[in-house]
């Protein structure tokens, strides 16, 4: 993973999501789509395709619930994951997300913020911590059938 900072801070124009892509992806923050501000509505079926093209395929969202602990390896990203915490920047009344990387054991490996609050810090059993987008390597048979589309 690269860690690459976000390059807008702001609470409705942010681009944390797009940092934290680019960071588990490897890939260069430009080469990311803003894609909650450049796709509006369907900024999520614009990120899934996207995920498609980089060979992972979107396989759910998990939420932190009591007695489930453990994240499945097979739905990482190198052994990483994509976490939704509520912003430490913004209000809290607001209800601004941010978007931070995670290990499997649920350490905060990359804060794309500037200001690193999330940085190292465990997300099990914080009540900020929101969910985690789970992506799969995609196998042959996932390639034969999106090769079609």
């Amino acid at each position: 993973m690269i860690k690459i900072e976000q390059a807008e801070v702001d609470s409705e124009t942010g681009d944390c999501m797009r940092a934290s892509i680019a960071s588990i992806l490897d890939a260069d923050l430009m080469a990311v789509p803003h894609f909650t501000r450049t796709c509006e509505h369907r900024w999520f079926t614009v990120m899934y395709y996207f995920f498609i093209s980089y060979g992972y395929k979107y396989s759910g969202i998990w939420y932190p619930v009591e007695g489930r602990r453990k994240l499945l390896k097979k739905h990482s990203i190198d052994g990483f994951y994509l976490a939704s915490v509520n912003s430490k920047t913004y209000d809290k009344e607001i209800g601004i997300t941010h978007m931070v990387v995670i290990d499997a054991d649920f350490n905060v490996a990359h804060d794309p913020h500037p200001d690193k609050k999330w940085q190292g810090e465990n997300l099990l059993g914080d009540e900020n911590f929101n969910s985690v987008y789970l992506f799969r390597k995609m196998g042959d048979i996932d390639r034969q059938y999106w090769h079609y589309l």
